[in-house]
């Protein structure tokens, strides 16, 4: 994405009194809500905020009539709208246009308001406030699932998820105890854990691993971000690969 947004943009670097900004982040100035911005164009007058997607930008959608249109995804919408208001908490004024890029380079407008910008911003802060209070409460019940947790970064310190690991074998998430490994003649390591009356083999670790899983047997391991080969209970390492005890 960074050589795609490199190549988008080497054209209009060659003009002058324009800011080109990358990967600029903003945060709000209680510093309650932030998000990282792709790409901002500064010029004297206009002001545009680019966000780069790899996968579909827009989606069907059905008028009154039942006539289905294109449009941009509400989350990106949702997620323009408050990259604006955070440009404008921070710089005291609003961008003049948002837009997403996909990989074909083909750009795509998101129109808003302030009004809109600021409510999406007051909507963020509400949930985390709510969010908070349910935690120091002790009523915080979350949901997990496939859906909910698949794109979460801490699912590995999250104990609801780690409870729902436990019962539920997850599409590329495994917890369970080490009962054997084995180091092969090509130096690749597998190891085999136990969950309940499931076998599973994780394989393609690197040579370094064998002492450490054979040091944990019999102990409780969690694998994330694994490959699910086509054979049931059967995984592979990646390189995001991580293992917590």
């Amino acid at each position: 994405m960074k050589k795609h947004l490199r190549s988008a943009t080497a054209s209009p670097r060659e003009q002058t009194g324009i800011n080109f900004i990358s990967e600029k982040w903003l945060e709000s100035k209680d510093k309650l809500v932030g998000g990282r911005t792709d790409l901002i164009i500064e010029e004297t007058d206009e002001i545009e905020i680019i966000d780069f997607k790899t996968g579909a930008i827009t989606e069907d959608v059905f008028d009154d009539n039942g006539e289905s249109y294109l449009e941009v995804k509400n989350e990106y919408q949702e997620q323009l709208k408050l990259y604006a208001y955070l440009y404008f908490d921070c710089n005291g004024r609003f961008p003049t246009q948002l837009s997403l890029v996909d990989l074909a380079k083909q750009k795509f407008n998101v129109e808003f308001t302030e009004e809109e910008c600021k409510a999406v911003f007051e909507e963020a802060k509400n949930l985390l406030t709510e969010t908070n209070n349910s935690i120091a409460g002790t009523t915080f019940k979350a949901n997990p699932s496939e859906a909910n947790c698949k794109f979460c970064l801490y699912r590995p310190a999250c104990k609801f998820y780690l409870q729902f690991l436990s019962a539920e074998n997850y599409f590329n998430d495994v917890c369970g105890l080490v009962k054997d490994v084995v180091k092969y003649q090509n130096g690749n390591v597998s190891v085999f854990v136990e969950k309940g009356s499931n076998k599973i083999s994780v394989t393609g670790f690197a040579t370094d691993k064998f002492e450490y899983f054979n040091s944990n047997r019999n102990k409780q391991i969690n694998f994330f971000n694994l490959r699910k080969e086509a054979t049931e209970f059967v995984y592979s390492a990646t390189k995001t690969t991580k293992i917590y005890e």
